[in-house]
């Protein structure tokens, strides 16, 4: 179906690599090339922070943290933070949406003149 929903939280699998960088592994059955995932990363008492967003091909649309990459399978998402601190311990979360995207019913704005 259509529309925004969430995507596993819960890494299947976590892997500290030898030059510092870590992997999280997200299982994620049927992706398809027109789902947009919105990654995001909340640390206690703050706001969610985006981190960044991509297709379900793995095309980067925007990165706030260069340190971030994205790897794609056909049922498996990999993030991968590169030189990873103690500060990069946090809750991830995503969001899916896949298109087409239902338009929005238009709205009329009336005047209380």
């Amino acid at each position: 179906p259509s529309g925004a929903s969430g995507c596993s939280v819960l890494p299947q699998e976590s892997t500290s690599l030898e030059d510092g960088s870590v992997s999280l592994s997200f299982n994620y059955p049927n992706l398809r090339p027109s789902d947009f995932f919105f990654w995001y990363r909340q640390n206690p008492a703050e706001p969610p922070e985006f981190l960044l967003s991509h297709s379900g091909t793995g095309n980067i649309v925007m990165n706030k943290i260069p340190e971030l990459k994205i790897e794609v399978n056909k049922t498996r998402m990999d993030l991968l933070i590169s030189s990873a601190a103690v500060t990069d311990s946090a809750v991830y979360y995503c969001a899916r949406a896949s298109l087409p995207v239902k338009p929005l019913k238009p709205a009329v704005l009336h005047s209380s003149h």
